[in-house]
């Protein structure tokens, strides 16, 4: 996420270069400013803010301004040049309206640099919005919701680095567990479920559809999620706070047990640094073999 915020500030950027020149011009020549150079600039003075603290709002408030200032409604120039293109069907002619080239230019580079961004907050949506409709006709005892973790504000990048070498090739992130697993969309559209006790990454559905329509059994639940679990450690007063997951002490894949008692809530960075560098330590090792783990310095774990 922390790669996606970065190259969504690119168009920014460049949107705040032909700023600051066009009202260097405007303050030192004899060019007067129009409606449309203001309305470009005060526009534009919200846009790195929201980028920066609400990335979400503002990816759609950026792709906003620039699909505004391509309808001709503001200019990031000095000159204000429009284009228009028609066709001529015997006596009748048809034209587009007049448009920038420079703003629809930005919008395309735009939407280039964060289609994965866009793609995320698609899925997001829309498990949210299948979530809601599920539960209003009461098909899971189980809302998905209270099973998973809010990754809007958790830097995505980060989490995912230490995993790379089994993530390869991966598309996008569909969501996290509160047990601290992932659910990818892999480059061939299918769906993974990434077991960070274990390392296994394993297909379990053959496309964002089926995946949905799984959710909606209780079993799959009860397996993926461990809903029974997250109710006892709950209860037990072990309770999740901001961006954290439930963490083995010690991962059972080095000996730890599957017990209530070896968990407990963990930062979320911290939870998939250290059971990556662990999982991608022990890889291939048959059962039973001595290791010595080393955890990469630069994290608090």
């Amino acid at each position: 996420m922390k790669k996606q915020k970065n190259l969504a500030l690119i168009p920014l950027l460049i949107v705040a270069g032909l700023l600051i020149y066009t009202w260097s011009i405007i303050i030192f020549t004899d060019i007067v400013a129009t409606w449309r150079h203001y309305v470009g600039l005060l526009l534009f003075l919200p846009l790195p803010y929201l980028q920066i603290k609400k990335f979400e709002a503002g990816l759609w408030a950026t792709g906003s301004y620039f699909i505004v200032g391509t309808c001709n409604l503001f200019s990031l120039t000095p000159d204000i040049t429009t284009h228009s293109y028609g066709i001529n069907i015997g006596t009748l002619e048809l034209s587009t309206p007049a448009f920038q080239l420079l703003p629809f230019g930005l919008l395309i580079i735009y939407s280039i640099v964060n289609f994965d961004s866009f793609v995320n907050i698609y899925v997001e949506h829309k498990f949210k919005d299948s979530e809601s409709k599920k539960g209003s006709v009461n098909i899971s005892k189980w809302k998905l919701a209270d099973l998973i973790v809010d990754s809007q504000d958790i830097d995505l990048e980060d989490i995912c680095s230490c995993w790379q070498w089994k993530l390869e090739g991966s598309k996008s992130l569909v969501l996290i567990s509160k047990l601290g697993d992932m659910f990818l969309i892999g480059d061939d559209n299918c769906i993974y479920w990434l077991q960070t006790d274990s390392g296994d990454l394993t297909k379990i559905a053959d496309n964002l559809k089926h995946f949905e329509q799984m959710l909606q059994e209780d079993k799959n639940l009860d397996q993926w999620f461990l809903p029974a679990l997250l109710d006892k450690l709950v209860n037990a007063g072990k309770l999740l706070g901001k961006n954290q997951v439930y963490s083995y002490k010690k991962l059972p894949v080095i000996g730890g047990e599957y017990s209530f008692e070896n968990i407990d809530p963990l930062d979320i960075s911290v939870h998939f640094a250290f059971s990556g560098q662990i999982c991608e330590q022990i890889q291939n090792l048959p059962d039973g073999t001595k290791v010595k783990i080393t955890v990469k310095p630069g994290r608090d774990i």
